[in-house]
C-alpha cells in the first residue's frame, strides 16, 4: 500500500504555512505598492486555489480564516485587507466547492 505525499498531515500543514506566508507578504506589499491595492488580493486569492486543489476544503477553509485574522492586525493597508476578507479570500474556495457539487447532478 503506497501513501500519497498529499495525505500525509505534515504535508498539509506546511503548505498551509507556506500559503499564508505568501499571502501575507503579498497583502503587506499592498502597503508600499497602492496602485496594486485592488489586484493584490486577487492574487492571495488565487493561493487559496493552490490550497484547495492540493489539500481539502476544510484545510483551505483554516488557511483562509488564519490569513483573514492576520490580515486585520498585521498589515497596514486596511482597504485591501477588507477585500480579501470579503470577497477575494473566500471566493475560490466557494467556487470550487460549488463546480464539484454541480458535476455530482
Amino acid at each position: 500500500m503506497s501513501k500519497n505525499k498529499n495525505s500525509t498531515t505534515a504535508f498539509r500543514v506546511a503548505l498551509g504555512g507556506i500559503c499564508a506566508a505568501v499571502c501575507l507578504l503579498l497583502m503587506f506589499s499592498s502597503s508600499f505598492l497602492p496602485g496594486l491595492s485592488y489586484a493584490i488580493p486577487v492574487f492571495a486569492g488565487v493561493l487559496m486555489v493552490v490550497m484547495i486543489v492540493e489539500t481539502d476544503s476544510k484545510w483551505a477553509i483554516a488557511d483562509y480564516c488564519a490569513v483573514s485574522l492576520l490580515c486585520i492586525f498585521i498589515t497596514p493597508n486596511f482597504e485591501a485587507s477588507l477585500l480579501f476578507i470579503l470577497f477575494m479570500g473566500y471566493y475560490p474556495i466557494l467556487q470550487f466547492r460549488l463546480s464539484k457539487e454541480k458535476t455530482n447532478f
